[in-house]
């Protein structure tokens, strides 16, 4: 995106209107029942502006969550299925729309970023009824920095994802979250010296990183915060436990310029549904899955415990788990077997690659239609979704993005001259009830839409 030289005011960030299955002739923000006849739909919130635009003081994350309530009461026709925190990197002369665009490029040192919240959301009483409009609250926990004595090393400065799960779980039997979990997320927050802010709807990258000395320049902590989404209502004493499934390596790379081969995601939802049927708790939930990136050696080892990783000048590897969140509470209550399974929807490219041609794809909001219509079709209930970035291989033949789903589960963190494709990926219980018609390919329509910000 190129800045302008006439208007370099930042604009401030406008909600996103509901987005659904649409069909031919409709508008995308549609007066009457968007829901209507549709699984699946999401409803994004973005900070405003504070003040002066020159300020580029941006609202907190709790303000989003009250705007999300304020909607919810007003669209009784929705129940929330799960929350999602996304990550926008904003161009201070262009406003942001996170449907606009599916073809991302990698980041630079300083860019700025802002933090929404997005609803997927279901019809009410279709999947999981309430009485009334539900309302949703947060409450986030940062890993805690060992005393000296204890922090032995750099790669044992903050307490493990394990112990900052028991100290949350300790927290809730002593103060009850006032309602019923929704959703866990792991979140990627810089740490500076003056902590982390989970709350904070704004940054730049690397804003954080040390410069106290030349042999720690462009060093930054990553903490992994985690993010508890709730339904307001009666505390239920519930228990949050998370299971990591780390890809294994297929075949270890053979050069200092290869990478490793590991398994596909299939195999990673494959071994979660054989860890619910053998291994869940009577009475457990399943509240989430998500993709999350762990730091890996230059082997493809990855230790998902550790609850920080650190970022140099050069590139970072990581591997993408599969994290399962479950909750239990007491007294439990039986709860029927669930199969987790995952679909992951790609934009359709439109152009055909060359060497001076930048390739254009669908934008989110296609992609979302076609989730919908392949939800139809497989009428099953959808457990969570997320937003996700696939990097493009270099090359690649057209319709490569009907490939994703096997993706490999190798990735560096971003760099300038690449490209990624923002995708979205349901997790839902499975199998599908008309497997055979749930595998056709959906044929997508063709749209030009303009990128108007970056997702991450």
């Amino acid at each position: 995106m190129s800045d302008s030289s006439e208007d370099t005011r930042e604009e401030t960030p406008e909600e996103e209107p509901v987005f659904t299955r649409l069909s031919d002739n409709t508008s995308e923000e549609q007066s009457e029942d968007p829901l209507s006849g549709s699984p699946l739909s999401f409803k994004d919130f973005l900070p405003r502006l504070i003040g002066e635009h020159v300020s580029s003081e941006y609202e907190r994350f709790g303000t989003l969550v009250d705007r999300a309530n304020a909607f919810l009461e007003d669209h009784r026709q929705y129940d929330v299925r799960t929350c999602e925190t996304l990550e926008v990197q904003y161009s201070g002369d262009r406003q942001v729309a996170c449907t606009d665009v599916s073809l991302v490029s990698g980041r630079r040192s300083k860019d700025p970023y802002i933090r929404g919240l997005r609803l997927w959301l279901v019809p009410a009483g279709a999947q999981s009824p309430t009485s009334g409009a539900p309302r949703i609250g947060k409450v986030d926990f940062v890993p805690r920095r060992l005393p000296e004595d204890q922090a032995q090393s750099d790669l044992n400065q903050f307490e493990s994802l394990g112990e900052l799960l028991g100290g949350m779980n300790e927290s809730f039997r002593q103060d009850p979250i006032p309602g019923e979990v929704l959703t866990v997320e792991t979140l990627d927050m810089e740490c500076s010296t003056d902590g982390t802010d989970p709350d904070s709807c704004s940054w730049h990258e690397n804003e954080a990183g040390c410069t106290c000395c030349c042999s720690c320049l462009h060093r930054t902590i990553h903490l992994y915060v985690i993010r508890v989404f709730y339904l307001e209502g009666p505390p239920v004493g519930e228990e949050i436990t998370m299971v990591d499934f780390v890809p294994r390596v297929v075949h270890p790379a053979t050069s200092f310029i290869d990478d490793p081969i590991l398994e596909t995601f299939p195999k990673l939802t494959s071994q979660a549904r054989g860890w619910v049927r053998h291994h869940l708790d009577r009475g457990g939930r399943v509240t989430n899955l998500q993709t999350v990136s762990v730091k890996a050696t230059r082997h493809g080892m990855a230790d998902s415990q550790r609850s920080f990783y650190i970022e140099g000048s050069g590139s970072v590897l990581f591997v993408r788990t599969l994290r399962l969140v479950y909750v239990k509470r007491a007294p439990s209550r039986d709860v029927g077997e669930v199969q987790p399974c995952a679909r992951t929807f790609a934009p359709l490219q439109l152009n055909e690659d060359g060497y001076r041609t930048k390739p254009q794809f669908q934008t989110v909001l296609k992609t979302m239609e076609e989730a919908v219509q392949w939800l139809r079709i497989a009428d099953c209930r959808v457990i969570s979704a997320e937003t996700l970035t696939v990097k493009i291989p270099p090359n690649i033949p057209r319709g490569w993005a009907h490939l994703v789903g096997n993706e490999s589960l190798w990735c560096r963190n971003k760099s300038l001259g690449e490209l990624y494709l923002v995708m979205l990926r349901i997790y839902f219980e499975g199998p599908p009830k008309d497997t055979a018609s749930a595998r056709l390919p959906i044929l997508p329509q063709s749209d030009m839409g303009q990128s108007k910000c970056t997702l991450l």
